[in-house]
């Protein structure tokens, strides 16, 4: 097994807050029907090291339930790069080495358990197996492949062009639940993922409570989603404030 952790049993799973795409989500239940045995299936607390980024790829983890950090080797250092969760396959870009003579595949990025997490863990010879004999399987996983390059390229042009505070404000709407959310990062991993220093990122929530967003300890407060929302429209991203944000 790829992931540096030993399995447990799997509970009942813990709802993620975050919103799941429903393409994502689908994956999971691909993979799910083609590897349907009660054994694969585990769980991991929060702060689990699933893979880390240069060792072996012996096997590929489903995410799902719960909520994944995954970070980037990145001038020497180890970056967020993304948080997600439902369907993430952990070590489905590493699953085929970059030489066809490589006899040894591995990790390519760093993934890290945010919450518990449920797993579905797949040995690489049987992923790689039923992915040849699967098109369903098969094109789920280039879907999958495809849509994170997209959403790579979409993060990178984001923080060229998009202004911080709306990066912010995006985010915000994709993990606030009912109104309120305790941070599910630790702050300096939310800068990152923005590409703005925590000094900003404070600054920044300071500069939401015009729009509604109000912080309290680790837990951020918006009763009006729509009035974030609005913020994020198109008519309504640019203005001298804005423009001084990019690229913070």
């Amino acid at each position: 097994m790829s992931a540096l952790h030993d399995p447990v049993p799997s509970p009942a799973p813990d709802r993620a807050a975050a919103a799941v795409d429903p393409a994502v989500a689908a994956t999971a239940g691909a993979w799910e029907q083609a590897f349907p045995e009660p054994g694969l299936r585990s769980r991991v607390p929060r702060g689990a090291i699933l893979a880390e980024i240069g060792t072996p790829l012996t096997a590929v983890s489903v995410c799902l339930n719960g909520l994944l950090l995954v970070s980037g080797q990145m001038a020497g250092m180890v970056v967020p790069v993304e948080q997600t969760g439902r369907g993430y396959v952990v070590g489905l870009d590493g699953l085929w080495p970059d030489r066809p003579e490589a006899d040894v595949a591995v990790h390519r990025w760093q993934v890290r358990a945010v919450t518990g997490v449920d797993l579905l863990t797949v040995p690489r010879s049987r992923a790689l197996a039923v992915l040849s004999a699967d098109p369903v399987l098969g094109l789920t996983a280039l879907a999958g492949l495809t849509r994170r390059l997209h959403d790579g390229l979409a993060a990178v042009e984001a923080q060229k062009h998009v202004p911080a505070r709306l990066r912010l404000a995006r985010y915000l709407l994709s993990v606030l639940d009912g109104g309120s959310r305790v941070l599910p990062l630790p702050k300096k991993d939310v800068a990152a993922l923005l590409g703005v220093t925590q000094q900003s990122l404070s600054r920044l929530l300071r500069d939401l409570r015009a729009d509604g967003v109000d912080v309290q300890g680790g837990a951020i407060l918006c009763p009006d989603r729509d009035r974030l929302r609005r913020l994020c429209d198109p008519e309504d991203l640019w203005s001298d404030k804005d423009f001084a944000d990019v690229g913070d």
